[in-house]
């Protein structure tokens, strides 16, 4: 494993840094309830929309303080104690509506052409497939699912197949529990001239980094573990260039519109403060969860990257800190049998987010996988048969007996 996080990774959850000019400044940043800012002088005002100086807060699709706050957190949180070429990794991040406004934004921002390439997981977010197959294949981005643990099929594809512009990799994975080598997958990539991003949702910044390894671009749908709460919506989008984040990823906020909310990044600032705690009784409860489900009769089996036996074990164990709040269990009698456990469950909720304080389940095939088409679901594990839980930080033996009596109700 990666050694133990440092003390500082918390202070900079918790600590706001002033704000405003006042002689009595806020402990807390405030809502800035506003839509637009009064502009400065005429000339810097010119100069600025002329994008001739730095922007300051103009206009809230562009930006607003508590925006700029969580960008800033985030992009330090995922640099924490990095370097390159001796000096600290400087990363910059941009804050948008959703998850999917981050993930769509991300790949619209790399001008993809006719003919050019995405390389990806069959197994990624059921959404950001959906996104791939109705919005990128009909401009003829060619999108090649696979399996990524292939490495000799990866690097075949970039041999083989033309311009491929970019890797893109979910690890942990949302509903498998699967995990991949970010370390080789950002390296073969850069070997073809290509980029890797990460979708780290799953993992935040407190159990992985993945600009560790190589990466160019991580994601995050912050209305998950980084939020916490289940009551903002929000996605991120990190970049190690600065300058394409700040100028090529910041456009597309700005032109397409998927700006954050005040009051959303203000909620994602708050849970951003508890992060660390969480994240670690995400851990511990999802570990003794699958722990003590592994044996049950009426499982098949149960995917959690902290099992021994899990195939992904070493790769997580050499890449994160812990091993995440999300597990999977596949239920013998497919959906007759899963629609059971869901029917009867009393503690666990039934929906389809996760991160959140309390356990969530849902069904992948019939609520966030839906729209990936049957066979590939299938080549990627997630069958009829297949509940993912979301491990809140509740007494997890409550959760353990809830579970067990779900699967035993006929």
């Amino acid at each position: 494993m990666q050694a133990e996080t440092q003390s500082d990774f918390q202070s900079i959850c918790c600590v706001d840094p002033l704000v405003g000019g006042s002689a009595s400044p806020p402990h807390v940043q405030p809502i800035y309830a506003t839509s637009t800012f009064v502009y400065p002088p005429a000339e810097e005002a010119m100069e600025i929309f002329a994008e001739l100086k730095e922007r300051p807060h103009l206009y809230n699709r562009w930006g607003t303080p508590n925006t700029t706050l969580v960008e800033r957190k985030i992009a330090a949180l995922e640099g924490h104690r990095l370097s390159e070429n001796g000096k600290p990794l400087q990363l910059e991040a941009v804050l948008f509506s959703s998850g999917m406004a981050a993930v769509s934004s991300l790949f619209l921002s790399l001008g993809l052409k006719p003919g050019d390439h995405v390389l990806t997981q069959g197994n990624i977010y059921g959404t950001t497939t959906e996104f791939l197959d109705a919005m990128l294949a009909p401009l003829d981005v060619r999108i090649l699912y696979g399996e990524l643990h292939d490495i000799e099929w990866v690097e075949r594809q970039l041999r083989s197949r033309g311009p491929v512009r970019l890797i893109y990799l979910e690890t942990p994975t949302n509903a498998t529990a699967r995990c991949y080598d970010i370390a080789q997958l950002a390296q073969i990539a850069h070997r073809y001239g290509a980029k890797c991003a990460v979708d780290s949702t799953l993992g935040t910044p407190f159990l992985q980094q993945p600009f560790a390894y190589g990466a160019d671009f991580v994601v995050h749908s912050a209305t998950k573990f980084l939020n916490g709460h289940s009551n903002s919506l929000t996605g991120v989008v990190v970049g190690r260039d600065a300058d394409f984040v700040k100028n090529e990823v910041w456009k597309m906020r700005k032109l397409l519109g998927g700006c954050a909310g005040s009051f959303d990044a203000w909620l994602l600032n708050m849970g951003l403060k508890t992060l660390p705690l969480r994240m670690e009784k995400h851990c511990q409860n999802a570990m003794r969860i699958a722990t003590a489900l592994e044996e049950h009769s009426a499982i098949r089996r149960v995917s959690y990257l902290g099992l021994d036996a899990h195939p992904d074990h070493r790769i997580a164990a050499r890449q994160m800190r812990a091993f995440g709040g999300v597990l999977s269990i596949e239920v013998a009698g497919g959906l007759e049998a899963a629609v059971r456990v869901l029917k009867n469950v009393r503690c666990c909720t039934v929906t389809a987010t996760l991160g959140a304080m309390d356990t969530l389940i849902q069904h992948p095939a019939t609520m966030t996988h839906v729209k990936v088409p049957r066979e590939q679901r299938a080549a990627h594990g997630i069958t009829d048969g297949l509940l993912r839980l979301s491990v809140g930080i509740e007494d997890p033996e409550t959760i353990i007996a809830d579970l067990r009596q779900a699967l035993e109700a006929r």
